[in-house]
């Protein structure tokens, strides 16, 4: 059917529909589903994103955000160590995004102990140790950066 998409949705519409999504992302993560905290952070991102967009202070959509990444780092049973790194380096740009670069360096931290964790315990045939160095890498070039008045500029 074409004509699904033809009216777009307004940003309070969209607004209110990522709350809902958020709500139930809650119910999930009562339930201790995986990624529920990560669904949560990601669709006050989503939030964050449309109110900047539309010239309102992200900067509370924001500290949720963080919060609920924390929480996904916290609470993780996904078993994704991709979905892992990628909290990680998340809570990592937030927390700079935010100015809090003691936050920011001591998350930088744990990709350098779950690092050492999988090599000392030899539980890794290279793949994950690639992953986690891929994220880590990334993390590293924002806390590098994170001086320049114009890194998220294009967030």
């Amino acid at each position: 059917p074409r004509g699904l998409f033809l009216r777009p949705r307004t940003p309070g519409a969209a607004v209110v529909s990522l709350r809902l999504a958020a709500a139930r992302a809650s119910v999930e993560a009562y339930y201790e589903q995986p990624y529920a905290h990560f669904k949560m952070g990601s669709y006050a991102l989503k939030r964050a994103k449309i109110l900047k967009d539309t010239g309102t202070d992200p900067t509370p959509t924001l500290k949720e955000a963080l919060d609920r990444f924390e929480d996904a780092f916290k609470l993780s049973t996904s078993g994704n160590d991709e979905l892992d790194m990628q909290v990680i380096y998340t809570t990592v740009a937030l927390a700079l995004k935010l100015g809090d670069q003691q936050k920011a360096a001591s998350y930088l931290g744990a990709f350098t102990r779950m690092r050492n964790e999988r090599v000392a315990a030899s539980l890794d045939s290279g793949r994950t140790i690639a992953i986690i160095d891929k994220w880590s890498d990334r993390a590293q070039r924002l806390w590098e950066d994170r001086d320049r008045p114009d890194l998220f500029t294009n967030e």
